[in-house]
């Protein structure tokens, strides 16, 4: 009679252990596909600062579903052109160092600098 019950506590055991990698599998499953939805969305994954927006909100609300995370970062996060924010940045440098030149205390020296020839005295 022991040998009867020690099998049937090797098989409930064996059972809980399937039982456990099964649910595993399916929760990976589950995390897959709302990493997915969430990340693999044409808008969000062709913009930076939409992915990154993605992630953070995929780790900071876990019981969010991938679609509404999406839909939420397409509709809150502007998408920024990289190469328009480099050009715009570049633009306000160039503005920025026009009005440094033209100013008229630039323009007059405190003293002035002697040529080549009277410093050689030729």
């Amino acid at each position: 009679m022991t040998n009867e019950n020690e099998d049937d506590g090797q098989a409930q055991t064996l059972s809980v252990q399937e039982q456990l990698i099964a649910a595993r599998a399916e929760g990976a499953r589950e995390v897959m596909g709302r990493l997915t939805a969430a990340i693999g969305a044409d808008e969000v994954k062709r913009h930076p600062l939409r992915l990154a927006a993605a992630v953070d909100l995929l780790t900071r609300a876990p019981d969010m579903p991938g679609e509404a995370i999406a839909a939420f970062v397409v509709n809150n996060i502007a998408a920024a052109n990289p190469q328009e924010t480099a050009s715009d940045g570049y633009a306000a440098r160039r503005a920025a160092m026009h009005v440094a030149w033209t100013r008229p205390e630039a323009a007059k020296p405190d003293r002035v600098l002697p040529t080549s020839d009277e410093a050689t005295g030729d």
